[in-house]
């Protein structure tokens, strides 16, 4: 009797291991009814994540930082807005200690020009300091990581100094915000980085596109020494563009570069390339990915002792733009890959190591509301991810609605009524429930009949006129 239980628990493992495997997979975006952008995420000691980004919800603001907080499982905890009126570009959030971190990003400041932007915050989401950083022109961080010794270092491109054309740059600060360096590199024309990556304790690995005098982009990648400030570069060029968007080391500390490039005739390809750490000789080059359409490189990542990329393509046909993930083996040849998208834009920039070999991207995605939400996607130890997107709206911006602007809408609890008072013609009344699902869709009228079936809660409605929206919070009772 043991043997039959034994072998029947047996069977049934056998038959769900690969649910006990998958179930901490997930595929969420968050967001507003307005726009918001993902750049990247960190898995918490406490196995939380958090994902940055950038909003354009808030009233009277171009765009904010958006930092959202969610469980192992993808559901929220919290969410918060960060930035005074202006524009506000999200670059990287990065683990500072076991309860702070660091938000690094592009701010649009009081005397019209660019600068970086660096936020402290405790892992409440608490803001401990915020200080801005650059020259008297215009500055962009494109990327920003945490180096061995606890200091942290900014590449981008930065216009300040030279008159017209932009040099890349690299910025070292401590993590009580100050300064430490801040270097420029480039020829006569215009020059960015894009990625970077520590090598030794005094040396970073950067890369990006230098522009020629016929305005064709070259890859190239810097050794930069930190002690010396003082570069070492390296250009990689073909037959018409070539620009290397990402860069990380293997376990050996040689270079793995993704590159997108294109000729003259064909659409964006990408190329995984890994050179030598001794004298930049390539030592593989057989991770092609090429499509019928274009096809970009956002982020090489080597993970678990394989190359990974992820990429933006318009090749699959899911949708005006998709997400797609490729991993190969320690010889460089293809081992499997993953497309992600609804029949809108899509689009994955980063991707991070988690709990249990799991791989966490971020992102955008125009899934809910037709606009753009942050994106987050977890595979699973089998490269599986939910295939169903779910729906979060953020709780900041469920609010009571000002009854005084040109829509009265009332009463607030209702049963099974709801009225629009109003002037105005041609305007689309929809009303939600907090996952974002779709309860009710109405055109031009003044009283709306709700099921009396339909849940009591709270639910949030979108009313659209022309290039105008108005939300707000309903109870039904």
């Amino acid at each position: 009797m043991q043997f039959i239980r034994t072998l029947l628990l047996l069977i049934f493992f056998l038959q769900n291991f690969h649910y006990l495997r998958s179930q901490n997979s997930f595929n969420k975006v968050f967001g507003t009814y307005f726009t918001e952008t993902g750049v990247n995420s960190v898995v918490l000691k406490d196995t939380s994540i958090m994902a940055f980004g950038t909003s354009s919800a808030q009233p009277y603001m171009s765009s904010q930082f958006y930092l959202v907080h969610v469980n192992q499982y993808g559901n929220l905890l919290w969410s918060k807005f960060y930035g005074a009126s202006g524009v506000d570009q999200a670059t990287r959030i990065i683990v500072d200690s076991d309860s702070t971190l660091i938000l690094v990003g592009t701010v649009y400041d009081s005397l019209n020009t660019y600068d970086i932007k660096i936020i402290k915050i405790d892992t409440a989401g608490n803001v401990l300091f915020e200080k801005n950083y650059g020259t008297a022109d215009w500055d962009f961080a494109s990327n920003c990581i945490k180096l061995n010794d606890g200091t942290y270092a900014v590449c981008g491109k930065t216009y300040g100094n030279t008159v017209g054309l932009a040099d890349a740059f690299v910025f070292g600060f401590k993590n009580n915000g100050d300064s430490l360096y801040f270097s420029t590199n480039g020829n006569a024309y215009n020059n960015y980085y894009y990625d970077l990556v520590q090598t030794t304790n005094d040396t970073l690995l950067l890369c990006g596109e230098w522009k020629d005098a016929a305005g064709f982009s070259q890859g190239i990648i810097s050794k930069f020494s930190i002690g010396g400030n003082t570069f070492n570069s390296f250009i990689i060029h073909g037959a018409s563009n070539y620009v290397c968007n990402s860069i990380d080391v293997n376990a050996n500390g040689d270079y793995f570069v993704g590159v997108t490039y294109d000729s003259l005739t064909t659409a964006p390809d990408i190329m995984a390339l890994v050179f030598s750490k001794s004298n930049y000789t390539v030592l593989l080059n057989n991770m092609t990915i090429n499509g019928t359409n274009e096809e970009k490189c956002n982020e090489v990542r080597f993970i678990n002792n394989t190359y990974q990329v992820s990429a933006y393509t318009t090749s699959y046909g899911l949708g005006n733009g998709d997400a797609a993930w490729f991993l190969f083996d320690l010889g460089g040849w293809f081992v499997t890959s993953r497309t992600f998208g609804t029949n809108e834009y899509n689009e994955l920039f980063s991707m991070t190591s988690n709990f249990n070999n799991s791989i966490l991207f971020t992102g955008v995605s125009t899934y809910s509301y037709g606009v753009e939400d942050l994106w987050l996607v977890n595979l699973d130890s089998l490269y599986n991810a939910s295939a169903t997107v779910s729906t979060q709206l953020d709780p900041n911006f469920i609010v009571e609605y000002d009854n005084s602007k040109e829509f009265k809408i009332y009463p607030s609890p209702f049963k099974d009524k709801i009225y629009i008072k109003s002037s105005a013609f041609n305007y689309d009344f929809t009303l939600m429930n907090l996952q974002g699902e779709t309860i009710l869709h109405c055109k031009n009228t003044n009283e709306i009949s709700v099921s009396e079936s339909i849940s009591k809660g709270a639910y949030i409605f979108v009313i659209t006129q022309n290039d105008k929206v108005f939300t707000g919070k309903l109870i039904k009772f």
